[in-house]
């Protein structure tokens, strides 16, 4: 069973890629349910309240880079990523941070509503939180390089 995980050695494995679309289904979960659960939130205390308030940009920020890498790799089959998919990690990760702070500023210019310095805190939180899951799937356990290459010297 950990073989299939650590088969290869920093690319993508089957499992690998789905530890990361349940992270994805993770996030978005957390998102759908603070817009289920706000409403009820009126007589809740004030810290219930804000964690309620800036769940979905954590949330979103820690799916959104594994939603990228998961649609690079399965439906447009982008090899590339599948090979080195820390370094397109990085990059999505990137792009999720820039593109949620960027959602901010718009809500800011086209609704008017406040920006909130909380939201793009949560939004580097979950960013943050991101790369740490990334890094547990990606590790190889001690010697693992090792026992690969004595495998495949026979």
């Amino acid at each position: 069973m950990a073989d299939d995980f650590f088969d290869k050695e920093n690319g993508m494995t089957p499992r690998r890629l789905r530890c990361a679309a349940v992270l994805v289904l993770s996030g978005m979960g957390l998102v759908i349910l603070t817009r289920l659960a706000r409403p009820h939130l009126e007589h809740a205390p004030d810290c219930v309240v804000f964690v309620f308030g800036v769940l979905p940009n954590f949330a979103a920020a820690f799916a959104l880079p594994f939603a990228m890498i998961v649609f690079l790799i399965q439906f447009l089959r982008f090899k590339a990523v599948e090979e080195k998919p820390s370094r397109y990690f990085t990059w999505s990760l990137a792009a999720a941070f820039l593109g949620l702070a960027a959602w901010e500023y718009i809500q800011l210019v086209v609704w008017g509503y406040a920006f909130d310095k909380n939201d793009i805190m949560a939004t580097a939180a979950g960013c943050v939180c991101a790369a740490a899951a990334h890094a547990l799937i990606m590790r190889r356990p001690a010697g693992a390089g090792d026992t690969l290459k004595k495998i495949q010297q026979g």
